[in-house]
């Protein structure tokens, strides 16, 4: 692999896990400011996901950023809390939504 095409797999990751983490961030904050179920995370999340998807090169990037949101929205913001729990009703059409929208922005 030259020195080109790692620097720009770099650029892409630093990219994926800055956008990732101001959607933590920001979901975190606005949890804040409502102390139920997080009803914010998920827009936050899909929103994170189409930037990831139109700022990175290639269909991988967005398709980790959809994996990592979809991760998060169910393991920090739905109840229970920080416990990652599948049998949440909607979690296979949350994941199957975040990853049509990273591929067809991809």
């Amino acid at each position: 692999m030259r020195r080109e095409q790692l620097s720009h797999i770099v650029l892409d990751l630093c990219k994926l896990l800055l956008i990732v983490g101001a959607a933590v961030l920001l979901s975190m904050m606005l949890s804040r400011v409502n102390d139920d179920n997080n009803p914010f995370a998920m827009g936050v999340f899909l929103l994170a996901v189409a930037l990831v998807a139109r700022l990175t090169d290639g269909y991988v990037w967005g398709i980790l950023a959809s994996l990592a949101g979809t991760f998060c929205v169910n393991y920090i913001f739905t109840y229970p809390f920080w416990v990652f729990d599948v049998t949440y009703p909607g979690y296979p059409l949350t994941i199957l939504v975040m990853l049509i929208v990273s591929v067809i922005i991809s």
